[in-house]
């Protein structure tokens, strides 16, 4: 029997019978988000709670690969000994165009684990946007034309938000 073959008996197997489902699809893997702009892209990396995220507060290796939209270029940045306290991390990726894929391979170590877990996610590079909400204001207008002639004043006749530039990072 072939290892592929192997591979797609144990996975039919694990479907049939149940085992392994929900979790296994949630266990090892971390939460991404990355987002680019013109000032550069980063990837924010994650771990879940349900695997000991709070108490980890470094990352013992890190590796994170860029692949093109179109799959031409690839890139990967190769890290050691990377604070992430809570689990977390932000990472600088330089220059990476919107839609790259960002794969992503931590080796963590809770404080209470005895040896290290592997943990991997991938994910699609967004566009950072470039303006914010910082202001929604809605006027109070009488109610007497909406609700059948009450005087309450509950109902907003109007509303504006005002938006401003991100401030850099």
């Amino acid at each position: 029997m072939t290892g592929r073959t192997l591979t797609t008996v144990c996975v039919l197997l694990a479907l049939i019978t149940g085992v392994g489902t929900a979790r296994a699809a949630e266990k090892d893997t971390l939460v991404l988000r990355a987002l680019t702009g013109p000032k550069g892209g980063d990837v924010r990396i994650t771990v879940p709670a349900a695997d000991a995220g709070a108490e980890i507060e470094r990352f013992e290796q890190l590796k994170v690969r860029l692949t093109a939209p179109d799959g031409s270029k690839t890139k990967t940045v190769d890290l050691q000994e990377v604070p992430a306290p809570g689990g977390v991390a932000d990472i600088d990726l330089g220059d990476v165009e919107r839609g790259a894929t960002v794969t992503v391979d931590v080796h963590v170590r809770g404080e209470k684990q005895q040896g290290t877990t592997h943990l991997q996610g991938a994910t699609t590079v967004k566009v950072r946007p470039d303006l914010v909400v910082s202001a929604v204001n809605a006027a109070p207008a009488d109610a007497g034309d909406a609700c059948g002639g009450t005087s309450s004043s509950i109902w907003p006749s109007s509303m504006a938000a005002r938006a401003r530039e991100r401030p850099s990072r």
